[in-house]
């Protein structure tokens, strides 16, 4: 038996107005990850839960090429940073 699991991700409009009405249709789940951020007054803001930030950008700044080790600390951070510049406050 094989199992294949459908995600969507970022809550794009069309993922509404398209997607879920072919997967109802044809009787296929699907999960959905909505971004509640970006609903406007939404108390569920963005957070970010690692270590502080700025400690992670001065290791990079010493340290450009590190290994991969802490590669998905950096994107995270990046992508909380630019997620938080666009946000309305």
């Amino acid at each position: 038996m094989t199992c294949i699991s459908l995600t969507f991700d970022d809550s794009s409009i069309n993922q509404f107005r398209i997607d879920i009405p072919l997967l109802n249709e044809r009787g296929i789940p699907g999960t959905f990850f909505v971004v509640t951020g970006d609903i406007q007054g939404s108390k569920n803001q963005p957070a970010f839960m690692g270590r502080p930030m700025m400690d992670i950008i001065r290791e990079r700044r010493s340290d450009p090429y590190e290994p991969a080790a802490t590669l998905w600390e950096r994107i995270s951070t990046a992508e909380h940073l630019q997620t938080i510049s666009v946000c309305p406050s």
